[in-house]
């Protein structure tokens, strides 16, 4: 065993803190994560650094903030700054990475990692892009669940039994990422509904979520039919627990030196709106239900203070984090190691141009009103539930006499821009699966 520790990571995509039963008892989703969390540190103030999906990685593998690394929509390319995974290969570690969402593999991200792609419909090899992509729509029309989770745990699990020491691994997990399509099973943990209010409410679901204007700004939910989309979403997230429980216990199970070895982190990159502030989904609001994240970390070598956990976190601090516990030659930031203490938290937000300029085309179409626009920028600061600023730079005119607010200003006027490498062409494959999450 090497004395170097091993990072484990896993990201469980728009997880809300109060749906986990760790941080709210009321909630019987996560049952494994709960037993877990009694050997971990639970951080109870964690804040995202933004609100989705591509922004947050980003700033999670380099300590760098959303405006610093300006990497916010397809075919960009971060510049030349080390990620967590590149500093991690320097330092002789093997990196490797699981997952499909295709933010994940745009704007060199996951640039050290030794990536594999896992398929949410596992098919034969043979089948080419147009046949999978057939299949994928007469199973999305059918709400057939689909096994994304279980393929990306199979595969990483395959690797954790035999991978070098040390090592850095990185799973993402996607199911509780809309549009919800749990097995019946998981479903019926927490609806008395049968199959034909399960398939009800996804139709309605797909409805909703299919169109930007009705996530965003004119949706039709009923409470009854809110209520099983919730269910729906509960039961994917319990289908991650299992899965996490899986792999945790084999890990443990077959390697138990490497496991009393290895920091694991699991966080989720952002939450989820639910009709809060008129919006289903992750974009134009900085709601706690957004920003504030899980965050639970297996610390066996006791290398995090115990007094961390009360404290206000963010993720991209995992990156100083990190690079101090395992001898890292990381560049300084902006973020704050986990056992130093952070006044605020900062939240950047900007809207993907793509996804952006659709929504304002699908307005448009529908005759809804400019004034009905949401922002496309926002920032915040963050104290704690009670105490916070949000700023929309285009229409905001905050106190300037406000502690909160001068803090704020601070912060990003501090803040240096890096200079991207350029730009990419999303593949046909990215691009079909960001269609698929509502993004294009």
């Amino acid at each position: 065993m090497t004395s170097k520790p091993n990072i484990l990571l896993f990201s469980i995509d728009s997880l809300r803190r109060d749906f986990c039963t760790v941080y709210n008892e009321s909630e019987k989703t996560t049952p494994f994560l709960s037993s877990f969390s009694n050997d971990c540190h639970v951080f109870q103030k964690a804040i995202s650094p933004s609100i989705w999906t591509l922004a947050v990685h980003t700033s999670l593998f380099t300590g760098l903030y959303p405006r610093e690394h300006s990497i916010n929509d397809k075919d960009q390319i971060l510049g030349d700054h080390p990620t967590i995974a590149e500093l991690a290969t320097k330092a002789g570690y093997t990196a490797k990475s699981f997952g499909f969402n295709g933010w994940l593999r745009q704007g060199a991200t996951l640039r050290g990692w030794e990536h594999t792609k896992t398929d949410p419909w596992p098919l034969p090899d043979g089948l080419g892009h147009y046949a999978k992509k057939i299949y994928n729509n007469l199973s999305r029309r059918t709400f057939t669940h689909k096994p994304e989770d279980e393929h990306t745990i199979s595969k990483a699990l395959d690797e954790i039994r035999e991978i070098n020491e040390p090592f850095s691994m990185f799973v993402h997990l996607q199911g509780a990422h809309y549009k919800y399509r749990p097995n019946y099973t998981a479903y019926r943990r927490f609806s008395d509904g049968g199959r034909r209010m399960m398939y009800s409410c996804s139709k309605k679901q797909q409805k909703v979520y299919n169109s930007k204007v009705g996530r965003y700004i004119q949706n039709d939910m009923t409470q009854s039919e809110r209520e099983e989309v919730l269910n729906m979403y509960r039961g994917e997230i319990s289908i991650i627990d299992d899965l996490l429980s899986d792999f945790i216990n084999t890990f443990r199970e077959q390697r138990p030196e490497e496991y009393e070895n290895t920091i694991i982190v699991l966080f989720s990159d952002h939450g989820e709106l639910f009709g809060e502030d008129g919006i289903y989904g992750h974009n134009f609001s900085m709601n706690d239900g957004l920003i504030r994240v899980p965050l639970i970390i297996y610390d066996p070598i006791n290398a995090i203070d115990e007094c961390s956990q009360e404290s206000i976190v963010q993720l991209n601090d995992l990156y100083p984090t990190l690079s101090r516990i395992c001898g890292f030659d990381a560049p300084g930031t902006n973020s704050t190691d986990l056992n130093d203490d952070r006044e605020y938290a900062f939240v950047h937000y900007e809207a993907a141009q793509s996804m952006y300029a659709n929504m304002l085309g699908e307005m448009k179409e529908k005759n809804i009103h400019k004034d009905k626009i949401p922002p496309r920028e926002l920032y915040s600061i963050w104290k704690n539930e009670n105490t916070k600023r949000v700023l929309d730079p285009n229409q905001n005119k905050l106190d300037k006499d406000d502690i909160l607010v001068s803090r704020l200003n601070d912060h990003l006027q501090s803040l240096d821009r890096l200079q991207r490498r350029g730009n990419e062409t999303a593949s046909d494959e990215v691009l079909d699966n960001l269609r698929e999450m509502g993004y294009l």
